[in-house]
């Protein structure tokens, strides 16, 4: 059983008591902004330019009555999280929006990710910044929610990475739980939950290999952060590389010329839980 097919099994399961701590995004936005020197980094804009009315990609057709965005009300900001979404893999957004009812919180993201700070770990790579976008735990009577800034740019720049995030730190680790629904508490889900953590070894090991050929990279930073905090550290590049895969053509492809050898750990063929293969191929759409 791997992810992509067990889902529609498990439509009205929630996950839970699963309790990770919350965590924000970080400065990444794709892999080549991870690597780009302090000031070189770009918004990359994920998905399309919806305006509101006209066709939506399939993905969100599959889902359409389970999204939900607040504000509701139809602005540029809700616009550009529905033209974000059509990055997403469809896996993932079923996960949230269907199975665990998730929202979509627009603005008081400076306030709300207050909950949710940079690790030490993570510190040194974001200097003085703070978090635009982040994902919370329910509370009370609010839902599962992931909360961005009201920035049409951050918007599409933010919330793809922001589910990757939210797979790797709070989805995952819940397989793992002992309090975790009886439906989940089975060899094929602990076989998907620890094939995940392998496949996401592989790509941060890859993406280290590849900064080593890299001219003009100091690796300093990315190092210190993988020996210090190798859990924190394959969440991000984990999400990043997710960023990278299915943002835009622009950004695949300079996936695939510049970070070769993770490239290739992201797709690898011949791996049961390759993130490519369990995530689904992107979008024809943009």
């Amino acid at each position: 059983m791997t992810f992509s097919k067990a889902l529609p099994m498990v439509l009205g399961l929630a996950l839970a008591h699963c309790k990770p701590a919350a965590q924000p995004t970080s400065s990444g936005k794709t892999l080549g902004n991870v690597v780009a020197k302090d000031g070189a980094q770009r918004d990359q804009l994920c998905g399309f330019a919806y305006e509101g009315r006209g066709a939506l990609p399939p993905n969100l057709v599959a889902i359409n009555d389970f999204i939900n965005i607040s504000p509701a009300e139809e602005s540029p900001f809700r616009n550009a999280a529905i033209g974000a979404l059509a990055a997403v893999p469809l896996p993932l957004l079923k996960l949230y929006f269907v199975i665990l009812q998730g929202q979509i919180v627009i603005g008081e993201a400076q306030s709300q990710c207050r909950s949710a700070p940079f690790s030490n770990s993570q510190r040194p790579l974001v200097g003085n910044a703070e978090a635009t976008s982040c994902w919370l735990m329910p509370s009370g009577n609010q839902p599962m929610r992931m909360v961005v800034m009201a920035d049409v740019t951050k918007i599409r720049s933010s919330i793809l990475r922001l589910f990757a995030f939210w797979m790797a730190e709070y989805f995952v680790p819940g397989l793992r739980s002992p309090s975790i629904p009886e439906y989940f508490q089975t060899p094929e889900w602990k076989a998907y939950a620890d094939g995940f953590l392998t496949e996401r070894g592989k790509i941060a090991a890859s993406f280290m290999q590849d900064i080593k050929t890299m001219q003009g990279i100091d690796p300093t930073k990315l190092t210190t952060f993988s020996s210090t905090d190798p859990n924190a550290f394959g969440n991000f590049i984990y999400a990043n590389a997710v960023d990278s895969y299915y943002c835009s053509a622009t950004t695949r492809s300079e996936f695939m010329a510049q970070f070769r050898s993770t490239w290739n750990a992201f797709t690898d063929p011949s791996s049961k839980y390759a993130i490519a293969k369990e995530l689904g191929e992107p979008s024809s759409w943009f």
